[in-house]
């Protein structure tokens, strides 16, 4: 029987097309390792951010993965693009780390120098007080505005990490008498002659929420991708047959993480203090900086449990030190 040319045409290009749309296992093996790199490095931030004593150099480390990790990931999004168009597998992966670490790195660097830049000396001072003065704050000790911030006591202990770790953050744009007690009028004068102290605690304060804010928007993302890609390739009627199908699948999934994660502990993230005093100044002072604040106080204290086994269980406690070669580069 005779098939026309214009048939043809029509019919040959499917075998390819199924081929791209079909995910390589090594693919899907890479987004199964990314997940459980980033979700464990999230823990890892999350731990040395809410210690009491924190290490500014650990901290340093930190941010330099925090721009290496979020890299990895939308090297992963950009690999699934260029493999879908044919590009080779190789090229596609050396490519996609490439743009994708490099957009990264300076888009996070970019966000945090211009919020760095535009502190003001009572910023900074702000960021280094409640450093300091986190225990008292959240036992009540110190009170902001004559109020206590939270009652420690009654928090869980994921909600609690969540609160110490981003506390200094959540008070900028409040002022120094704002925090009634007399041990912070009188540490006044000594920190203001030491400005470096309070430029490292600044930037502490700004760069841990945007690194966990991106951090586990970037997991739960190729989480979402991960189950979309196993549905593709192995789900009912291989569910996503057609393009705009799976893509429907990978939002459903990752708009129902994200949801979860902003109702799961909504209330404990919600004090009356924080949301009455605290989060309107912090909006009005730091409108570029607030909603990675916001999203990570209220989403980070759901993510404990699953995050903790990751590290600890597959990354042996990894601590995200930065290797000695690249130690010169700056942040």
């Amino acid at each position: 029987m005779l098939v026309s040319s214009s048939t043809m045409r029509s019919v040959s290009p499917i075998r390819p097309i199924m081929s791209l749309r079909a995910p390589p296992l090594w693919f899907l093996a890479l987004l199964a390792a990314y997940a459980v790199l980033e979700l464990s490095f999230n823990h890892q931030l999350m731990r040395a951010s809410s210690a009491a004593l924190v290490d500014p150099d650990a901290l340093r480390d930190l941010e330099f993965w925090a721009r290496v990790v979020s890299g990895l990931g939308l090297s992963l999004w950009l690999m699934r693009a260029w493999l879908r168009r044919g590009l080779k597998p190789l090229l596609a992966v050396l490519l996609s780390v490439v743009v994708g670490i490099g957009v990264m790195w300076h888009l996070q660097s970019w966000l945090v120098e211009a919020i760095v830049e535009r502190a003001s000396e009572q910023d900074k001072q702000m960021s280094l007080y409640t450093g300091q003065l986190a225990p008292a704050l959240l036992g009540g000790d110190v009170t902001v505005r004559g109020q206590r911030l939270l009652d420690a006591g009654e928090l869980s202990p994921p909600a609690l990490q969540a609160w110490q770790a981003l506390l200094p953050a959540t008070l900028l744009g409040l002022e120094p008498h704002d925090l009634q007690a007399r041990e912070v009028q009188a540490w006044i004068g000594n920190v203001t002659l030491s400005p470096q102290p309070l430029d490292d605690a600044y930037r502490r304060a700004v760069m841990v929420p945007i690194a966990l804010a991106v951090s586990l928007l970037f997991g739960l993302a190729n989480i979402s991708l991960l189950a979309s890609l196993l549905l593709q390739r192995w789900g009912p009627r291989r569910i996503a047959a057609a393009n705009g199908r799976a893509f429907a699948v990978f939002l459903l999934l990752w708009f129902a993480l994200l949801a979860a994660s902003w109702v799961a502990q909504g209330q404990e993230m919600q004090p009356r203090v924080y949301a009455d005093i605290t989060r309107p100044a912090l909006r009005e002072a730091q409108p570029l900086l607030s909603p990675f604040v916001e999203w990570s106080l209220r989403t980070q204290p759901a993510w404990q449990g699953p995050t903790r086994w990751l590290h600890e269980t597959l990354l042996a406690n990894y601590a995200f030190r930065r290797p000695p070669l690249l130690a010169g580069i700056s942040l």
